[in-house]
């Protein structure tokens, strides 16, 4: 991945389908392996197969039948083996949420509400315990499940570095940044986080379309706390605690890879039910 701008971010954001999970929505039960009229063992099919299709331990193709969604995937499979391996996989990945961005792979470890926003799902409410009232448990819990997710990917498990989203200099508690911290002490891995900083206070991004959203962001004065960036070449673990429309991920994603980084891994805890959630917070 060379960089990321606002307006790749915005192309991306116009695919029909940007989330899918074997767990926790309406869909989910479609994305695990099915019943399919002239396929003896059954398929498997997923809206977009960025970034997922490389965790998944078979081969997956491209849906060429699926023109309202181009990056679709599937396979049928030749064997009652086959389906099982497949069934047992999604059965592992639990509430993951596998997300459809410009990154090189992204998800979050659940959805913030169960079916609609107040019925918070079991992330959701760990995300809000740890956020509002600084629960050292509940922020633990987050980490210890990121680290579990971190073990089960391949891509993730060979990242070198992890850094969070940065903080601004006026906060003194900082989700990401605390759980960035236990996750590369648990994994041995170095985490950067602390040589950067946004030097502004992020103002309200509520209401602002993505390029507002975007230009918003800029001018926080993303900046590096050291002349020795140790960035170049990394593949690095972003961590945030919301993935609401992806602007912020994404913003610092781009100033990393300005920066040298080879490879970018969002993981968040909660995806917000809807992209413009705000609810909760």
């Amino acid at each position: 991945m060379q960089s990321i701008n606002k307006s790749d971010v915005d192309r991306m954001r116009r695919y029909p389908a940007r989330r899918f999970c074997f767990a926790g929505d309406n869909n989910a039960a479609s994305r695990r392996p099915k019943d399919m009229c002239g396929y003896q063992f059954g398929v498997i099919q997923w809206p977009f197969g960025k970034g997922v299709k490389a965790l998944f331990p078979q081969e997956l193709y491209r849906s060429n039948l699926n023109t309202d969604h181009p990056d679709a995937v599937w396979r049928r499979f030749g064997s009652e083996e086959e389906r099982t391996a497949a069934e047992e996989w999604c059965h592992n990945c639990g509430s993951t949420v596998f997300l459809f961005d410009c990154l090189d792979l992204s998800m979050a470890l659940g959805f913030n509400f169960e079916s609609e926003p107040g019925n918070f799902t079991k992330f959701g409410r760990l995300e809000r315990y740890a956020k509002r009232n600084r629960c050292p448990e509940a922020v633990k819990s987050i980490a210890e499940k990121m680290v579990k997710v971190i073990k089960q990917f391949e891509p993730l498990k060979n990242a070198t570095a992890i850094c969070a989203v940065p903080k601004h200099e006026s906060k003194d508690f900082h989700l990401p940044e605390k759980l960035a911290e236990l996750v590369a002490m648990s994994l041995a891995k170095p985490d950067i986080t602390p040589c950067f900083t946004f030097g502004a206070d992020k103002p309200s991004l509520t209401d602002l379309n993505v390029n507002e959203k975007w230009d918003r962001l800029a001018t926080c004065n993303f900046e590096a706390k050291t002349t020795e960036i140790p960035v170049k070449h990394e593949k690095i673990i972003l961590i945030d605690d919301k993935y609401q429309s992806g602007i912020t991920i994404h913003f610092v994603a781009s100033k990393l890879l300005e920066l040298g980084a080879s490879e970018i891994y969002g993981l968040c805890a909660v995806k917000t039910w809807s992209d413009d959630d705000n609810m909760n917070k």
